[in-house]
């Protein structure tokens, strides 16, 4: 695991540095972008085959998956600063509309190369150094808070599968048959029935005890830990909008895909 990723941000490493190493005169979208585009495809055959063994019961593997996604995660924010890579992307955009092959480009190509360029611009490439240390100190922030996010559904999900309360059959007065034939006995005792939280929702939809509904809302009420942090994800979001010279995240988020003129819309196709 370790091997594979440090191979594989060495690799990305030599494919930045020879797009940067091309001649501007020689720049073209062969020598430019698809290198890029392979690269990406590359990182993403690893990066994302980690997310695999964070999801075993296995910590050792979990540990490891967790310290290499970091890598590439520290690596991508590096690579979010190469501004002499981002110079190149534009240099080439620049050249190929001065010199009219911009629109000999495929759309999918014109796309992909907008895209990017976009990326690296809510990324903070074109800020000062200070401004960008502090994008990326938030993604940072944004990151551990994900992972806490992350740590803490899984947690829930394994107090959904374990939670389960007892109900009698008068407690379920009201809940049709179909539903409880779904429900299974207690020690073969037909009286009483096992309502699991997978159960709880149609339950709750027909039962009329308060009691046992009050017990099923308890059992369904977990997950709560995500909302602070889904609250300061949002707060962090903002922050980095407004570095960015946006008044809010969701203007960043959509600025992208918003055709305010004509001569954009044409620039984006």
């Amino acid at each position: 695991m370790r091997l594979a990723t440090e191979a594989t941000i060495s690799h990305c490493d030599a494919v930045i540095n020879g797009i940067i190493a091309v001649p501007e005169h020689e720049r073209t979208f062969g020598n430019t972008f698809v290198p890029h585009a392979q690269m990406e495809s590359d990182w993403e055959a690893i990066y994302g085959g980690l997310d695999i063994y964070t999801t075993l019961d296995d910590a050792t593997l979990t540990e490891a998956a967790d310290a290499n996604i970091k890598k590439f995660e520290e690596f991508d924010r590096e690579l979010s600063s190469n501004r002499d890579l981002y110079k190149a992307f534009v240099s080439y955009k620049k050249t190929a509309k001065e010199e009219k092959q911009w629109e000999k480009l495929s759309s999918e190509d014109r796309k992909y190369i907008n895209k990017v360029l976009e990326t690296y611009k809510r990324g903070g490439i074109e800020q000062s150094d200070e401004v960008k240390e502090k994008l990326n100190a938030i993604d940072r922030e944004i990151t551990e808070l994900r992972d806490q996010w992350d740590e803490n559904q899984k947690k829930a999900t394994e107090e959904m599968a374990a939670a389960e309360t007892i109900a009698t059959v008068d407690e379920l007065q009201g809940v049709p048959e179909d539903v409880m034939s779904t429900l299974a006995e207690v020690d073969g005792d037909e009286k009483k029935r096992k309502v699991a939280f997978w159960d709880a929702a149609d339950v709750l939809v027909f039962a009329k005890n308060e009691t046992l509904r009050h017990r099923l809302i308890e059992m369904r009420d977990v997950g709560e830990e995500n909302l602070p942090i889904l609250g300061k994800i949002i707060e962090k979001s903002q922050e980095s909008a407004k570095l960015n010279g946006y008044d809010t995240f969701t203007q960043e988020r959509l600025d992208p895909l918003m055709v305010k003129t004509p001569e954009i819309g044409r620039a984006h196709v």
